[in-house]
Formats: C-alpha cells, sequence, structure tokens
C-alpha cells in the first residue's frame, strides 16, 4: 500500500473532508469497462483507507483486476 502525502490545498481540504465523513463513494470498473460506483463505510486513519466489504463480492473482483480506484 502506498502512502499519499496530502500536503496540497487540495489535499488538505480532503483530509479534512475523510476526518470528518462516514461513507464516500467508491468506484471501482466493471467487466465492460463501465463505472460502478458504490457508497461505502470507510476508516481514514494516518494517511490511508480502510475500507470494510465481504467475500466475495463484485466490488472486491473489480478492485482485485484495477486497483487505481477514485474516491468522492
Amino acid at each position: 500500500m502506498t502512502k499519499v502525502r496530502w500536503t496540497s490545498r487540495l489535499g488538505r481540504q480532503a483530509v479534512r473532508r475523510f476526518k470528518k465523513e462516514k461513507v464516500i463513494w467508491l468506484t471501482t470498473v466493471g467487466g465492460g469497462g463501465s463505472p460502478q460506483p458504490r457508497l461505502v463505510w470507510f476508516l481514514w486513519d494516518r494517511g490511508r483507507f480502510l475500507i470494510y466489504s465481504r467475500a466475495p463480492g463484485r466490488k472486491l473482483i473489480h478492485i482485485r483486476r484495477n486497483p487505481r480506484l477514485p474516491l468522492a
């Protein structure tokens, strides 16, 4: 896992939001290349996300196939 530096203005705004919010949009890419947005609970801890998911799920299959994910 890569730790991201959150030092830019936008990064600092994101950190403030991550500390405050309980849920976030996680978007994976489906088998056909289409976006698959899902609302997920997360834990923000020292610059890293922990997102819980039950296996086996489509979300986990998509993440294994393409681990580069946008969060919003």
